[in-house]
């Protein structure tokens, strides 16, 4: 494998060191690419010591045909900050190597047996009400659905800063929920639709996965505390963030979306509109955002939005009254004081680009699952 790794204000004998590390580290990767090794991949890595304080960091990307695999390590030891930073960049490859084979789709071999055998138990041994090929009919067309909610929210949790793009992507949502959903087919309440349903998975199982991140990051910072020194500037850092360009990471402006029967002048007044507003539903609180885009943006009846947030009915209008006054004052804030929550605005801030539905082969994946046995 190609690479190259630069050091920087690190002592001859060190580099020496550091680098007979490096090497033995790249051949471990090098082994561990599998089909990736043959399609010509490159590893571009730094490695900094700031000044004389003892604080070191690496940055690593590895470039592999439609992806960059990134990652940065910090802390007091060099040799413990490089084994860190490769061995994340062995787990971004063994989960790129993953989905290309889809393998991710059903990583739990538990799963995958009670799927292809009969009869099927849930986890408190009641029979199944529904087999594994019908299950998937009754879900299937609501897909695309779960797809645009697990990106919009995935997006805004990562805007605010509750999930990394590391943490969970929207594939990897739809299909633990899609199997969440056939494991707990008997916990569905009677009067709740399909689609409610899933929606409500999905939002507990973004919970869990806020929660692990959380718990994550505050193991990493008691682990290794790292501060900023005043011998390292922006200027001499800048370098070694070049390296670090994961492109995992969902954006605000794919939100982005115009019906198609707005006219360009309104399309430009509304642009400027919606770089603020998305900014500002990434930080209203949750429970704002959800119930606002169930009641505006999917215009799902209040009974079922109050089961998917276990909301009283009554209490729905208040907080979409709330999210409306907070994005009202946003806007204000940024100079837009004529921008108010009529239900046009509210439909072009919730129009669904049409580009956002779940990639054909991996639904075919799900069904073939599902079908299989």
């Amino acid at each position: 494998m190609l690479h190259q790794v630069s050091y920087r204000n690190i002592d001859k004998q060190e580099k020496k060191k550091l680098k007979e590390l490096v090497a033995e580290l790249v051949q471990d990767l090098d082994e561990k690419l599998g089909s990736l090794a043959r399609k010509n991949p490159s590893l571009h890595g730094a490695i900094q010591k700031h000044g004389s304080q003892q604080l070191y960091r690496i940055g690593l990307s590895l470039h592999v045909p439609g992806k960059t695999l990134a990652t940065q390590e910090e802390g007091d030891e060099a040799e413990n900050v490089i084994r860190k930073g490769f061995k994340e960049l062995e787990r971004l490859v063994a989960r790129q190597k993953s989905l290309m084979k889809n393998e991710h789709l059903w990583k739990r071999k538990q799963r995958r047996r009670e799927l292809k055998t009969a009869p099927l138990t849930t986890a408190d041994n009641q029979e199944l009400v529904t087999r594994p090929q019908s299950w998937f009919a009754t879900i299937e067309p609501c897909l695309n659905d779960l797809y645009r909610l697990a990106r919009r929210e995935i997006t805004y949790l990562q805007a605010s800063g509750d999930l990394l793009p590391s943490d969970i992507t929207p594939e990897e949502l739809v299909d633990t929920v899609v199997v969440l959903s056939f494991e707990k087919q008997n916990e569905k309440p009677e009067s709740m639709e399909i689609k409610p349903w899933l929606y409500k998975l999905a939002l507990t199982q973004l919970e869990e996965e806020i929660r692990k991140s959380r718990d994550s990051r505050e193991t990493l910072h008691l682990e290794e505390r790292v501060t900023t020194h005043e011998g390292a500037t922006s200027d001499d850092e800048s370098w070694l963030y070049d390296f670090y360009q994961p492109d995992e990471v969902l954006s605000l402006e794919d939100l982005i979306a115009y019906p198609g029967d707005l006219s360009p002048e309104e399309i430009t007044t509304l642009t400027e509109e919606q770089k603020h507003a998305q900014p500002a539903l990434a930080t209203m609180p949750r429970i704002w955002r959800q119930a606002l885009w169930f009641l505006q943006g999917e215009k799902i009846d209040p009974e079922q939005v109050a089961l998917i947030l276990d909301t009283p009915v009554a209490t729905l209008e208040q907080i979409s009254q709330r999210a409306e006054t907070f994005l009202r004052g946003r806007l204000a804030d940024k100079g837009l004081v004529e921008w108010v929550t009529t239900e046009k605005s509210l439909t072009v801030l919730f129009h669904v680009p049409a580009d956002q539905e779940l990639d054909t082969a991996f639904r075919s994946e799900l069904s073939d699952k599902f079908n299989a046995g």
